[in-house]
């Protein structure tokens, strides 16, 4: 079977920007459990990141999840009337699948959100360190 690579370039294009929204959507803390995820299947494995990204749509919302070796990650975005909302995901049988997607490597948006949260967790630790340097 042949693929069509313009079809498979739109479809990781548009893929990548609900990506965008959901994580624009999440919480500081949200950010942190899944940079989390990634630092601990890096420890465990020496892989770096998850081994799968896969972003589901329903007619309700977004599902996307990702799993390494040691550690998963996933994050429900509701639909509100083109408002992203992030909450627990309903079981499968109240919800209306569309179609899903499998990212080849990590989404932009979320190799983006990790830099932030790391340089923002070494600019805390540092501001930390000189605050104790300073009261000995």
């Amino acid at each position: 079977m042949k693929v069509d690579n313009e079809y498979t370039k739109e479809n990781n294009k548009i893929c990548q920007a609900i990506m965008r929204q959901i994580v624009d959507a999440m919480s500081e803390k949200k950010i942190d459990t899944f940079c989390n995820a990634c630092n601990r299947n890096g420890y465990l494995t020496s892989h770096f990141g998850m081994s799968t990204y896969i972003l589901d749509t329903y007619i309700e919302g977004w599902y996307f999840h990702c799993e390494g070796t040691r550690s998963s990650f996933a994050v429900w975005a509701w639909d509100r009337d083109g408002d992203l909302e992030i909450g627990r995901k309903p079981k499968e049988d109240k919800l209306r699948y569309l179609w899903g997607y499998s990212f080849s490597d990590m989404p932009t948006a979320l190799e983006e959100a990790y830099a932030e949260n790391t340089k923002r967790r070494v600019e805390e630790r540092r501001k930390a360190l000189g605050d104790k340097d300073e009261h000995q």
